[in-house]
C-alpha cells in the first residue's frame, strides 16, 4: 500500500496522458484502505483546499445515507453553501430522511439546498466547489461512471461507515 501511495504522490505533477494510470492507483489505494478497516473511516483527498465556501454532496447509493449525520454537522458548524445531489431519490423515498433534510434546511437558514435534477452537473460547476463529501459506495460508482466531470473533483472527503454496528 505504501508503495502505491508513493507512486501516486510522486506523480502529482505529471501530464494529462497519465491521468488514467493515476486514477487507477488512487482508486485502488482508496478502495484498499477503506475496505480493510472495520471502523467508520474517511479519506481526504486534498486538491489545495484553503477555504470551504461551497460543498457538493452527491448521494449515489442508498448505503451512503449515513453521511447525512456529517452533512447535518457541517450545516450547523459552517456558513458554507451545501448542495446535495440526491441522484437516486432516496431522500424523497424515506420519510425520516425527508423530514431530517427539511429540518436541516430550516436550521441552516438557506445554506443547504437540493440540486435540481432537471439540470446537468457540468465541469464548471464542479470546479466552483471547494469540497465534495460522499460515501464510499457512491464514490466507487462515480469514479467508474461515464460522467465527464467525475475525474475532476476538487478536494474530496470519502466516508465509509463501519462494517458492524
Amino acid at each position: 500500500m505504501w508503495c502505491s501511495y508513493q507512486k501516486f504522490a510522486a506523480n502529482q505533477g505529471v501530464s494529462q496522458d497519465t491521468d488514467d494510470t493515476l486514477d487507477t492507483i488512487s482508486h485502488k489505494g482508496v478502495t484498499s484502505l477503506l475496505e480493510r478497516n472495520e471502523k467508520t473511516t474517511g479519506i481526504f483527498i486534498d486538491h489545495g483546499l484553503d477555504t470551504i465556501d461551497n460543498v457538493f454532496i452527491p448521494i449515489l447509493d442508498k448505503v451512503d445515507i449515513h453521511i447525512f449525520d456529517y452533512i447535518k454537522r457541517l450545516a450547523e458548524k459552517t456558513t458554507a453553501k451545501i448542495t446535495l445531489w440526491d441522484a437516486i431519490g432516496v431522500i424523497d423515498s424515506v420519510p425520516d430522511l425527508k423530514k431530517a433534510f427539511y429540518l436541516m434546511q430550516k436550521n441552516a437558514t438557506g445554506s443547504v439546498c437540493m440540486w435540481d435534477n432537471s439540470k446537468k452537473i457540468d465541469y464548471d460547476y464542479i470546479k466552483q466547489q471547494d469540497l465534495v463529501v460522499m460515501g464510499f459506495e457512491g464514490w466507487t460508482k462515480l469514479i467508474s461512471s461515464a460522467i465527464t466531470w467525475s475525474h475532476s473533483l476538487r478536494s474530496t472527503l470519502i466516508i465509509r461507515k463501519k462494517l458492524h454496528d
